[in-house]
């Protein structure tokens, strides 16, 4: 059952990347575009940290933790994105 849910929760992130990889007639680099991604698969882990870390605090609040889980989650995954990329284009 973990390995599915590995599996099943990998699925859209490959999609998105096979997507953008075969979107645009002038592409990004192929390589700055699978740093961008790995990148963001490896800054989950902070994110995760965080998430446990609140679980116990917000366990009566369901909906406002789906808004702060994954809020925490996105957040951070754009700012290391948005750090990586400003520093390889700029």
């Amino acid at each position: 059952m973990f390995f599915l849910s590995i599996i099943l929760g990998l699925l859209p992130s490959f999609a998105w990347l096979n997507f953008f990889l075969k979107e645009d007639t002038h592409p990004e680099p192929k390589k700055l575009i699978l740093q961008t991604f790995l990148l963001g698969a490896f800054l989950t882990v902070p994110a995760l940290i965080i998430q446990l870390s609140l679980k116990n605090s917000l366990a009566h609040y369901f909906f406002l933790s789906i808004f702060i889980f994954g809020g925490s989650e996105e957040l951070i995954k754009f700012l290391g994105t948005y750090q990586m990329l400003k520093k390889s284009l700029f």
